[in-house]
């Protein structure tokens, strides 16, 4: 496990989850078409969509992210990341095969802080923050709230047309109130919203060889630049998203163990998307206005051993989610204009557990057991030269 704290994390100039990959051995990012793909020691997936999960996990405070699109977290107000490697059945809600990103926010503070602070560059970038807490009844009630605003000019230019490609436009804000009843007992209430105007992450072709810039008869032969940073486009890019949400967390200390519960419900909205996918002159292949929200709702549960002088340490979990995803894909492709309408829901549940032993300082052996339930439902329905195709998919699974 790697451990970033918030001090490190400025100290890097880390402003996202995609600069992780920086300061973590094993982590690698990437974005491509408006969609991200984590891989941890290589074990990841490059599908993307509302029918598939992410092999790499991410949670803000407990809550899980259900789409690779909104992998890429804007890090701002933050106490730590953590990234734990290889499978995280029998710890976390949410099974994942490659690894996990904890993201852990600043919390409500007792006494009076604030800070802010302000970043320029070339392209046009600005990267400006804020934070003020303090409490709002001595010994009960706190308060904090924080926004962050980053910006920047597009890397990349058209050729044809000037105008420059490959931007950002983000601004996010996040509050929270926590109240302290009793001395064991942590009531959490916070929130979030977020905007992207931009399109940042843009595709580039590296292949002059591909078929857009094949002379003709093999292809059409559009112009090819070398230039990492240039290419013809038939399309202005733009890739909006936004995304709000609310968690409840409530934090007990008991004399048996810590129980601690996440309620939470989280909207993600992308589009309406414009992107080059073939990077060339000529329209052959490009998303004309792709659209998607989901809506999400999770819940979890965990009672977890207190630390102690026992050489055991237990973890009892409980999680369950629901899913539902609709989307309109219009793509131009080589064969005309199609038109896709999809709908995805997700139900899953599931229970775990992990059992350690101390052996000694240097060595532990950790068991565990989890047992998962999930139902998917899917249907789409394709429109191309008139003509529409139409297909669902149920599917049900239960495993230990």
């Amino acid at each position: 496990m790697n451990a970033v704290s918030a001090d490190r994390l400025d100290a890097a100039n880390v402003t996202d989850t995609a600069g992780l990959q920086t300061t973590v051995p094993s982590l690698n990012i990437a974005t491509s078409a408006g969609s991200s793909f984590v891989y941890v020691r290589g074990v990841g997936s490059n599908v993307f969509g509302s029918f598939t999960d992410n092999s790499v996990a991410t949670y803000v405070d407990g809550v899980y992210i259900p789409r690779n699109t909104y992998a890429i977290q804007e890090l701002f107000d933050v106490d730590r990341v953590e990234v734990l490697r290889g499978p995280q059945a029998t710890l976390y809600g949410r099974n994942a095969t490659g690894g996990v990103i904890l993201i852990s926010t600043a919390a409500p503070t007792d006494t009076v802080k604030a800070s802010a602070d302000f970043q320029v560059g070339n392209h046009d970038s600005l990267r400006a923050r804020g934070m003020i807490s303090g409490p709002l009844v001595d010994g009960l009630l706190s308060a904090r709230f924080s926004a962050v605003r980053s910006k920047h000019a597009g890397y990349s230019k058209d050729l044809g047309t000037g105008q420059r490609y490959d931007d950002k436009d983000f601004w996010a804000v996040r509050g929270a109130l926590r109240a302290t009843p009793a001395p064991n007992l942590t009531i959490t209430l916070s929130g979030n919203y977020s905007k992207e105007n931009g399109a940042p992450g843009t595709i580039k072709a590296i292949d002059p060889n591909a078929f857009p810039f094949v002379t003709t008869p093999a292809g059409p032969g559009a112009p090819f630049s070398a230039d990492p940073r240039a290419s013809y486009h038939s399309v202005v890019d733009s890739n909006p998203m936004k995304s709000y949400g609310g968690n409840l967390r409530i934090v007990l200390d008991t004399s048996i163990g810590v129980l601690q519960t996440n309620t939470a419900y989280n909207r993600y909205r992308l589009g309406p998307t414009v992107l080059d996918l073939d990077d060339s002159i000529v329209p052959l292949l490009e998303y004309r206005g792709q659209l998607s929200t989901t809506d999400f709702f999770y819940q979890d549960i965990t009672l977890t051993s207190k630390p102690g002088d026992s050489r055991f340490d237990w973890l009892l979990g409980f999680t369950y989610a629901d899913e539902d995803t609709g989307g309109l894909l219009p793509v131009l492709t080589p064969g005309g204009l199609s038109s896709t309408i999809s709908g995805t829901k997700v139900k899953s549940y599931a229970g775990y557990a992990e059992l350690g032993f101390r052996i000694s300082r240097q060595l532990r052996i950790v068991g565990g057991l989890r047992y998962s339930s999930e139902e998917r439902f899917g249907t789409s329905a394709r429109t191309i030269a008139g003509a529409t195709a139409t297909g669902t998919n149920r599917k049900k699974w239960t495993d230990w």
